[in-house]
């Protein structure tokens, strides 16, 4: 069990560059937070699952920026399914006020920075990740809000398991599979590879190779044969494995 109190304790790491180094300003003085460079996410922490250590991490959108990354994929074809190959526990922070405004008649508008949709929509896709892939989508009004935030999620996850559940038997969420579902070792090597893979591609991958080992091992015909995978983005991940 974590120990939160000990000399050992985990630490909050925070990405050292700017738009997430800012964080640990607002930190609270002495806390068990350290800079460093992480490959996703702005923030990542260790904490107490119901079955052993559970690795956790979060990222931060600006209410600004949150409809251009959904719209051009960014965040769910690249920083989630990255974050979901290195991480048990996901959250998505949206900092920043969600401006509202229609007309009598018409349908809820939502303004986040320059740009406008549908309030229907944004609800759907937050609802998506919240329900269907088993994110943790929170929200903040400001920096100082998001490192608060943080924190108290950092803090949270120290505390035993048992302590969050003192009169209930621990159930867990029964999710059909999804691809924010803790992949296999193939599925995550295979995510990492810079083939242009990513995430859909590399759950065939992990259909179509049972180990790593095969999949270091297989020809150029045992990648094409893949669903979506075509010559070069088999050669591309086949000279990755070989550290080419």
């Amino acid at each position: 069990m974590l120990d939160y109190t000990g000399p050992d304790r985990p630490l909050l790491t925070v990405d050292d560059r700017v738009g997430s180094a800012e964080l640990v300003t607002h930190m609270p003085p002495g806390a068990a937070v350290e800079l460093d460079r992480l490959a996703y996410g702005d923030a990542c922490w260790m904490g107490n699952g119901p079955d052993g250590p559970v690795s956790c991490a979060a990222e931060r959108k600006a209410a600004g920026d949150l409809v251009t990354c959904l719209r051009d994929g960014r965040l769910k074809g690249h920083q989630l399914p990255g974050m979901a190959c290195h991480y048990d526990r996901l959250y998505l922070v949206i900092e920043g006020t969600l401006w509202s405004r229609s007309r009598p008649g018409e349908p809820l508008m939502v303004r986040l920075g320059a740009v406008e949709l549908l309030a229907s929509e944004l609800d759907g896709q937050l609802l998506t990740m919240r329900e269907a892939w088993g994110l943790g989508v929170l929200h903040t009004v400001n920096l100082r809000h998001t490192a608060q935030v943080l924190w108290q999620l950092y803090r949270w996850w120290q505390r035993p398991w048992a302590e969050h559940h003192p009169t209930a038997v621990y159930r867990p969420l029964t999710v059909q599979r999804s691809w924010l579902a803790r992949p296999s070792t193939v599925q995550r090597v295979a995510c990492v590879l810079g083939a242009d893979i990513g995430e859909k591609r590399a759950v065939e991958v992990a259909r179509a190779f049972p180990s790593v080992e095969a999949m270091c091992a297989a020809t150029l015909d045992d990648w094409t044969a893949i669903k979506g995978i075509d010559t070069r983005i088999a050669e591309r991940a086949i000279a990755a494995l070989r550290g080419e």
